[in-house]
């Protein structure tokens, strides 16, 4: 994996985050990255929410804050 990717995965509920950490810790079958539980029908995906998936957003916000 090259070290500019960054992987964010959105799930609906606790039985896909469940899943997505056994494939990703257990079974190495998907890449690192984030899991978040997000409901699109509850909840709209914000340009703040879609900057955190960057790298580069997550270092400016360390080095400032």
């Amino acid at each position: 994996m090259g070290k500019n990717k960054y992987y964010h995965y959105f799930v609906e509920g606790e039985d896909e985050e469940k899943i997505l950490k056994v494939l990703k810790t257990d079974l190495r079958l998907i890449e690192p990255g984030k899991i978040q539980k997000f409901n699109v029908v509850d909840k709209r995906l914000t340009r703040p929410m879609k900057d955190t998936c960057r790298p580069e957003s997550r270092t400016k916000r360390t080095e400032s804050g």
